[in-house]
């Protein structure tokens, strides 16, 4: 089957226009033929990251009429105190630093996400309960169901990310989670991106700073990296340099 095909096949499966027959057949033969299974794995990521950058699109021209609308609103005497006040802050943490990763870490990417699989997790009563515990921040029992459900979809790269960065978030499990995101960043490139990002901030929990700044630059020198990801990495890169106590052992993490 060309590519060409399998993409009309998965959007009929995706919008349940397939028979039963039709439908037992793509599932059997997702279990039976691991190439299948990976190429119809990659056309499910690359499609959840359109939809992902499309809301995100629609989200960044809200909030810049948003924007124009409140300039036009504010003083300037207003526009300049907010800025006066954001550079102070600003300042005063560069002079402080940070004492760890993983202080910086807790104070500016501790926090997660929600998670929303759309139509793929309606048909799935196991992936819609670890949807509901990731987005409640159980990520032990998350974890678990996202395991139940990779037992039967290995090849859901995209639920694999997501147990990487529920990982990423209970004590304990963080280096379960560097080798997960290893898998995606070695068999998916659509989600490369994000998974280098989520393993630098894994290594920076971890207090494992080179380990942080060497998945950075890798980002950073990547000519593919999408713009937010390269602002993103610069701007965590500058950050890790105000932490007092680097922990030399973190270039042992992998």
């Amino acid at each position: 089957m060309d590519k060409t095909s399998t993409y009309e096949w998965l959007n009929a499966y995706l919008e349940k226009t397939l028979s039963e027959e039709e439908r037992v057949e793509l599932e059997k033969k997702l279990v039976e033929n691991p190439t299948f299974s990976k190429e119809f794995a990659e056309l499910i990521a690359t499609r959840r990251v359109i939809r992902k950058e499309k809301r995100a699109s629609l989200q960044e021209r809200y909030f810049v009429k948003k924007r124009i609308k409140i300039r036009r609103m504010r003083r300037v005497a207003l526009a300049a105190s907010l800025v006066g006040l954001f550079i102070a802050v600003w300042l005063l943490r560069f002079v402080s630093g940070y004492d760890s990763g993983n202080q910086l870490y807790n104070a500016d990417y501790g926090e997660i996400a929600d998670l929303s699989l759309g139509d793929l997790s309606s048909d799935n009563d196991v992936l819609n309960e670890a949807e509901k515990q990731y987005n409640n921040q159980q990520f032990e029992q998350a974890v678990e169901n996202f395991n139940i459900y990779l037992t039967a979809n290995p090849n859901d790269y995209y639920i694999l990310l997501h147990k990487a960065i529920a990982q990423r978030h209970i004590q304990g499990q963080e280096r379960n989670a560097l080798k997960d995101l290893d898998i995606i960043i070695k068999n998916v490139s659509a989600l490369k991106q994000e998974a280098e990002w989520n393993k630098a901030l894994t290594y920076l929990k971890l207090n494992g700073i080179p380990s942080c700044r060497e998945t950075l630059n890798r980002i950073i020198a990547d000519p593919n990296t999408e713009k937010a990801y390269l602002e993103k990495a610069k701007t965590l890169l500058k950050k890790t340099k105000r932490i007092k106590a680097v922990n030399i052992i973190g270039t042992s993490l992998n």
